[in-house]
This record gives C-alpha cells, sequence and structure tokens, in this order.
C-alpha cells in the first residue's frame, strides 16, 4: 500500500524526540499550508515531506520499502530494492554478490566482477599477484618486484647498480647512477664538480661554472666578487657592472 507522505511523517520521529506533522493551515504571514520562510534571502519553500507544485506544497507519496532522502525532498528505495518507476521493487542477488545502494542493487563480492549476464564471475589471479581494490581494469595488481604482460606477472630485470622502485613495478639506480635502457649507467663527474643532493647529475663547485661538459673558473673582475650562488659574479658596493667588468659608480 502506497502511504502519503502526511500519514507517514506522523509515525516518524524526530533526531530531538520531535514528532512531524502535517500543517493543516496557512500561517498569518501568507505562506501556503505546509511551507516556512527561506532561511536565506526572500520567498518560502516548503517543509520536509513536501514539494512544491503551483505556488503550494503537495505531499511527497512514499511507497513500501522506501524513505526520505536527507533533503526532505525525493524518496529512495531501502537496501536491497531499487526502484521501478513509482515502486520499489525487490532485487534478486546473483551468485557473490551483495544488496548494494547503486541503480541495479548489487554488487559483486571480493574476489569477483560482475559478467556479462548480470552475474558475478571469479577474477582469475596469475601466480605473483594479487587481488586490487580497483572495480575497473584487470581486478589483479602484481607483487611488488614483478610487471604485468599479457601472461601475467614477470620478475623485474635488476641490472648492476639499480633496485626496485617505490612503486615496485620499475628498478631505479643508485645514486651516481642513471638508467640508460635495461642498465645504469655510471655518471661522469667532471674536474671541480660534484653530485648534486638528487645523485643524478653533476653541478659545478663554487667559484666555477659549467661550459659543455666541464666546469670552468668564473673570472671575477676587479671590484667584483663571487654571487652568493658561486658560479658567477657581482660587483661590489659603489661599483656597477659593464660588459666584463666593474665601473666605479
Amino acid at each position: 500500500m502506497i502511504v502519503p507522505i502526511a500519514a507517514f511523517l506522523l509515525s516518524v520521529s524526530a533526531g530531538d524526540g520531535a514528532v512531524f506533522a502535517a500543517e493543516p493551515t496557512a500561517s498569518a504571514k501568507g505562506l501556503p499550508a505546509n511551507a516556512r520562510p527561506r532561511r536565506y534571502g526572500e520567498g518560502w519553500e516548503c517543509n520536509r515531506g513536501y514539494i512544491e507544485r503551483a505556488g503550494s506544497c503537495s505531499a511527497l507519496t512514499i511507497p513500501p520499502h522506501a524513505y526520505l532522502d536527507s533533503y526532505g525532498k525525493e524518496w529512495r528505495c531501502e537496501r536491497g530494492f531499487r526502484k521501478v518507476k513509482d515502486t520499489c521493487v525487490s532485487v534478486t542477488l546473483p551468485a557473490n554478490a551483495f544488496a548494494d545502494d547503486n541503480d541495479q542493487g548489487w554488487r559483486c563480492s571480493r574476489g569477483f566482477r560482475e559478467g556479462a549476464s548480470a552475474n558475478c564471475v571469479a577474477i582469475q589471479v596469475p601466480a605473483h599477484a594479487f587481488l586490487s581494490e580497483a572495480e575497473y581494469g584487470r581486478g589483479w595488481e602484481c607483487d611488488r618486484g614483478y610487471r604485468a604482460d599479457d601472461k601475467g606477472c614477470v620478475v623485474i630485470a635488476i641490472p648492476e647498480h639499480g633496485f626496485v622502485s617505490r612503486t615496485g613495478r620499475e628498478f631505479e639506480c643508485e645514486r651516481g647512477f642513471v638508467v640508460q635502457g635495461t642498465a645504469c649507467e655510471a655518471i661522469a663527474v667532471p674536474k671541480n664538480a660534484f653530485l648534486s643532493s638528487s645523485g643524478t647529475r653533476w653541478e659545478c663547485g663554487r667559484g666555477f661554472q659549467r661550459a659543455g661538459e666541464t666546469c670552468q673558473s668564473v673570472a671575477v673582475p676587479s671590484g667584483g666578487h663571487l654571487s652568493y650562488s658561486g658560479s658567477d659574479w657581482e660587483c661590489d658596493e659603489g661599483f656597477q657592472r659593464k660588459d666584463t667588468g666593474c665601473v666605479a659608480r
């Protein structure tokens, strides 16, 4: 039996112990029945369980196995039921599934995924793999140190001076080495240079600047000094830069 919202709300207690009830008449402020002034701005809005129709507030009709949503403007079916037009019909669960709030009313259990026939089929997890949390894709991921290919999970070949990366799906090179194809190649650090903090490149020492693959001394003119970076020069107080030297102001 479909229950009008006016009767439905009379039987529902609010969280603070109050009982919802339909307002029988309009207020003295000219509001339609079952309406209230808007909290912000002008005008009015319908009470919970009512919707505006032609300038008045009409009660929502709640079918069996349904409830008002948090806004009080629509109804939703209980878990285990799904909406079909103006009713809630029972959901038929396939094997290895459980009731859910999505449109079809069910979801496959962990280790299974929806098949073409509205059923749940087992996910085939290859060796050196585990079930993933993703709803799409293969449904599994390879263990650390392995990568996926068409046949399953294959071990990652780690070259000399290499190690498994944080993702576990590839290799990285030790400090002072860089990836070159499937190997780790040593970084050639020129004279007067050092490895950067990342360990993947080199930088010139203070007082030197990069010139191709070498470090050349910074030529500091008279009246000048090394800059804060150490790779260039700037003029002393009372001097200004002109071409390659410093001249008095």
